[in-house]
């Protein structure tokens, strides 16, 4: 009796153990689909970091659930401009797309993805150098913000834009159907507003 529990213990190690040669499964990462560079495209830069040419490296960590969507993300190295940190999550989590993370057994899995990213402005590899020897240039927009009574924008358009790089960004942060930020009332009624907004600026040399 004690043979034949052997036997039967012994049948099934070798049923259950690896075949040799053959090596054990491992965990498999996630991985991006295409290319991330495509998420992070010119028309989604941040309009105070094209204004201040501010660029920079941002290394954030994007948390994907087990079908590989993106859920949470966290800067890990910032790139020292706030708007670039939060703008390189924001893409990251609205157009990301990634191969879940997989188990020993293959089964798709929760995972993380550390994800660097290299911010620069738009067309700057383009843009030949300025003499500041003398007046430096100066930048100078209108832009015309048409706010409804319940204080939601409902068009934007730009009056004025001096680079022309600047005509595309003008209206990107007030975005149709969002509040504007302020109601605005005439003899206690709501009324609806245009709103010009004016903003410049001047490169002048360092001593």
């Amino acid at each position: 009796m004690r043979s034949n529990a052997f036997l039967l213990l012994a049948a099934f190690a070798s049923l259950s153990a690896p075949v040799m040669g053959q090596p054990a499964k491992r965990t498999v990462g996630a991985a991006p689909v295409g290319n991330p560079a495509d998420w992070f495209s010119p028309d989604a830069y941040p309009l105070d970091a094209l204004r201040n040419g501010r660029a920079g490296r941002v290394v954030v960590e994007v948390g994907l659930d087990s079908t590989g969507k993106p859920v949470t993300c966290n800067v890990v190295q910032s790139s020292g401009t706030t708007s670039l940190d939060e703008g390189t999550c924001k893409l990251a989590l609205e157009r990301g797309k990634f191969d879940p993370a997989t188990d020993r057994k293959g089964r798709p899995i929760a995972s993380s993805f550390t994800l660097p990213v290299r911010r620069e402005i738009p067309g700057t590899e383009d843009v030949p150098s300025i003499d500041l020897a003398k007046d430096g240039p100066s930048y100078a927009s209108d832009i015309e913000i048409l706010v409804a009574e319940d204080g939601k924008v409902v068009g934007c358009r730009s009056l004025l834009a001096k680079p022309e790089a600047l005509q595309d960004q003008n209206c990107r942060q007030f975005e149709i159907g969002k509040a504007f930020g302020s109601r605005y009332t005439r003899n206690g009624a709501p009324v609806s507003a245009r709103i010009i907004m004016r903003s410049s600026m001047q490169v002048i040399a360092s001593p």
